[in-house]
């Protein structure tokens, strides 16, 4: 059987079952069963250990492709080769990681059009019977898996049904393109991983380059002792942001400089989930905030990667990233006192639905006043605790116009008009994040289109669907010389330049409705909220925490009907 992607924990008997009832449409994504004598194995592969204070060790990628990286340590360190061989180097030596050579990894990426969670088979079955009879060789691929944590066993597993695979990218995005503009179906994409990367790294001194150490596809550095962390220098992060930057940030556990998939350099962090927490939770919310609110982000983003390991960056020698896309983590640098109080008081703690699986407790900055369902931000299955609801107190007469939900009738009024919220009560609040304008040109908004979409001069911005809390999920853009659709919300506020949310409405002006210098238009983006609105606000979180909620209420209302749940710790 050939290998396939690096993110499954499959079980053989439910192998078994599935290949019984889905005969030549199951495929298993599993990762390297055994050892196939490759030092990117354990990259690569699937196996959850644990640490030794009793949570998960993760694995973090600090930076991706990149052609050289340094590394330092306050105190004495090892450098070593993926086997283990290598040398002690003093406190304060800087050295650097170069590539001699190197072969990128064959990736075959797939066109996703549905996924569901182990026990709808019959789900399965139909969607796969579905894409069938539509002329399609549908395959049904299992991500994730199963993670035995203090005597519990935590299922990550997701069933994604695939139709056809590519060698590039680009022919796989084109593909889903064509099926929304031709069957009106959202796909997204999942990636397979065929054969690995690999080559050879030097590590030498920096400044002299001196050699100290060659090594097959990556090198470890392991600190001598637990409180002198390492130090990767010019990390960089935020990138995408107006606060893109680099700076040396130090790290507890083992930094592994290993050849990835673009046959450059990752930089990967492995470090237990509870000290992952200590500078994840800092990095994502005021350490300042109300201490409920800071223990309600420790609960939610240790949920969040509990659910995500195994179904992420699945071609990638790491399975959490360090950045917006999973979760921002500047290690020890970012660690904060209050912060790491609230996490070690929630040791443990997590959120699990009526299953018993753990959620996937996202969040994001500001809400708006309205909170989105998570299927109208992703193309996933709807949540049934990951559902859009106002941000107000119970009761509250005002938000009567609003309470089930906003749409093209009543999104304006809220917008300008908005009922009393928590965000509001908050003291972190800044009002540019809960209501904002932003304005471009008829120029300016055809270069930034242009990027991404070849439809000519825009004329017009058309909404064709709206989550309930009126973000927009789907936007049409007539041009001069076509059309083209958009789909969910980040793309959305990407093509525009970055809005801050997708919970917007458009003005246009023409000509000598204009008032200003350019006479060929006007388009204005009046807002609410910052990021993609799904699961817990943040602000929100702390404007309950200063009302006097504590974070089981909190949680409680952003996650309705999960329950917290501790599973390891005191």
């Amino acid at each position: 059987m050939r290998r396939m992607s690096k993110r499954s924990f499959l079980l053989w008997p439910a192998f078994v079952v599935t290949m019984f009832i889905l005969p030549g449409a199951f495929h298993a994504s599993f990762a390297r069963a055994g050892s196939l004598g490759h030092n990117l194995d354990d990259l690569y592969g699937s196996k959850v250990k644990m640490a030794a204070d009793g949570s998960p060790l993760l694995t973090v990628g600090l930076m991706e492709n990149k052609p050289v990286v340094r590394v330092t340590c306050k105190g004495r360190f090892r450098v070593e080769s993926l086997l283990g061989n290598g040398l002690e180097m003093q406190a304060g030596t800087e050295v650097t990681v170069r590539i001699i050579k190197a072969r990128p990894a064959k990736i075959r990426t797939w066109v996703e059009v549905a996924s569901c969670d182990p026990s709808r088979i019959d789900f399965v079955k139909s969607t796969l019977q579905k894409w069938r009879k539509l002329g399609y060789s549908p395959r049904a691929y299992l991500k994730g898996g199963l993670i035995d944590i203090a005597g519990k066993t935590l299922d990550t597993r997701s069933f994604s049904i695939v139709l056809k695979g590519y060698d590039s990218r680009a022919g796989a995005m084109k593909a889903v393109e064509d099926l929304y503009r031709k069957k009106g179906v959202r796909a997204s994409l999942f990636e397979e991983m065929l054969k690995l990367p690999g080559g050879r790294v030097r590590v030498s001194l920096s400044g002299s380059g001196s050699t100290l150490l060659e090594a097959r596809d990556g090198v470890r550095f392991r600190p001598a002792a637990g409180d002198n962390p390492v130090v990767v220098k010019s990390v960089e992060y935020g990138r995408g942001y107006p606060w893109h930057g680099f700076e040396d940030r130090a790290f507890r556990g083992d930094i592994v400089v290993a050849i990835d998939s673009k046959a450059a350099l990752s930089v990967i962090n492995e470090v237990s989930l509870e000290h992952w927490l200590k500078g994840t939770v800092p990095s994502e919310i005021f350490s300042r905030a109300a201490m409920d609110a800071l223990k309600a982000q420790a609960c939610s983003a240790r949920s969040e990667a509990l659910a995500k390991l195994g179904t992420r960056h699945l071609a990638d020698p790491f399975m959490l990233c360090a950045s917006q896309h999973c979760q921002v983590y500047g290690g020890v640098t970012k660690e904060k006192k209050r912060t790491s109080e609230a996490v070690d008081s929630t040791r443990g703690m997590v959120l699990l639905d009526s299953t018993g699986r753990v959620l996937d407790a996202v969040y994001s900055a500001v809400s708006g006043g309205f909170t989105e369902n998570n299927d109208a931000a992703w193309p996933s299955p709807p949540n049934p605790n990951l559902r859009g609801r106002p941000d107000g107190p119970t009761g509250d007469r005002s938000w009567d116009p609003f309470r089930h939900g906003l749409n093209d009738s009543n999104l304006r009024e809220f917008l300008a008009h908005p009922p009393l919220t928590f965000e509001a009560k908050s003291s972190f609040l800044k009002a540019d994040t809960f209501r904002w304008t932003k304005k471009l040109s008829s120029r300016e908004l055809d270069a930034l289109v242009a990027k991404k979409l070849d439809v000519g001069h825009v004329e017009k911005l058309d909404v064709l669907e709206r989550g309930v809390s009126g973000r927009i999920v789907l936007l049409r853009i007539l041009g001069d010389k076509g059309s083209a659709v958009v789909q969910r919300e980040l793309p959305i506020r990407r093509l525009f330049g970055g809005l801050k949310s997708a919970m917007f409405v458009i003005d246009q002006c023409a000509g000598s409705q204009c008032t200003g210098p350019d006479r060929n238009g006007v388009f204005v983006f009046r807002g609410g909220g910052w990021g993609h609105g799904v699961g817990m606000s943040q602000i929100g979180a702390i404007g309950r925490a200063e009302a006097g909620q504590d974070f089981r209420q909190i949680l409680d209302h952003y996650f309705s009907n999960a329950g917290l749940q501790r599973l390891y710790g005191k």
